[in-house]
Formats: C-alpha cells, structure tokens, sequence
C-alpha cells in the first residue's frame, strides 16, 4: 500500500510540481489556489493514513526497537560515566608522575649549578666563600 501510493504521488502530474525544484507558473495559473490547496490536503491525509496504518502493522516492532533504544541509550550513559572515571584517573595519575618528576629536575638543575659553580670557585683558590669558610674550620 505504502509504495503503491509513493508512486502514485511521484507519478502524479499536480504533486510533481511540488514535488520538483521549483513550482510550475502555469500551474499555479491554470489551477485556482483553493483547488491546489484541497488536492494538496487530500495527498497529506492518504500519507497520514498510511503512516498510521503501518504504526498500526508495526507496533511491536517499533515497541520492542523504542525498548532496545532505551536500553542502549542506558548502556551508553554507563559506559560515558566510565570513560569519564578513567580519565579522572589518568589524570590523577599524570600528575602522580608530572610533578615529583618536575620537582626532580628543578633540583637536579639547581644542583648541577651548584656543582659548576663549585668547580668554578674551587680552580681560583680563596674565591669561593664555601672553600674559604671550610679552610677555616
């Protein structure tokens, strides 16, 4: 029934007017708006019977694919929170390693400038306040 009137509506000289890019002028002259209008009316009604009565036809599929969808939609919303914990952790565990490893590093530069400059006032002899303080103990 439902691909009978398609294709009586594709078929149909008046709704392929409407059908195309663009309305046909000489349509619109030859046929009166309120003429248009019902027949226009009369297309929309046998195209909501028809939905209706495959509604109808198709109830417990469409109950039983709403049911699926529901459940899907559920399980996606579960598996949504989890992803969202997961990265949580991530995080939490990038900055477990971020920063201990940054503060590693400051000091290790802070103690290979402490070492140059060691090594640097320890080649001129009585440069260095830390030589000169332990030569005095």
């Amino acid at each position: 029934m439902t691909d009978e009137l398609c294709d009586k509506i594709e078929n149909d000289e008046f709704y392929k007017n409407f059908l195309g890019e663009k309305p046909s002028p000489e349509l619109q002259l030859t046929v009166a708006i309120s003429d248009q209008i019902a027949k226009l009316s009369e297309g929309i009604e046998q195209l909501s019977s028809s939905l209706q009565k495959q509604v109808r036809e198709q109830y417990g599929a469409l109950l039983s694919q709403a049911k699926h969808a529901g459940t899907l939609n559920a399980s996606i919303e579960s598996i949504s929170s989890h992803i969202e914990t997961l990265r949580f952790g991530a995080e939490r565990l990038r900055r477990q390693i971020t920063v201990p490893y940054d503060v590693l590093e400051t000091q290790t530069k802070v103690l290979d400038d402490c070492m140059r400059h060691h090594t640097s006032c320890a080649s001129v002899p009585g440069s260095c306040r830390y030589t000169r303080a332990k030569q005095h103990d």
